[in-house]
């Protein structure tokens, strides 16, 4: 699951970087699976 993870963090920073025109999103997801997961994590 992790490398699926990976893989799709690299294709969102793609979409965002050229929908957005901005760039400094982190190179990897900052949040662990488990909160991803979570109905009720909300990120800060």
């Amino acid at each position: 699951m992790m490398i699926f993870l990976l893989e799709i963090w690299d294709d969102a920073i793609d979409i965002a970087t050229k929908e957005t025109g901005m760039s400094g999103f982190p190179e990897s997801c900052p949040w662990a699976y488990t909160q991803i997961i979570n109905s009720e994590f909300w990120p800060d």
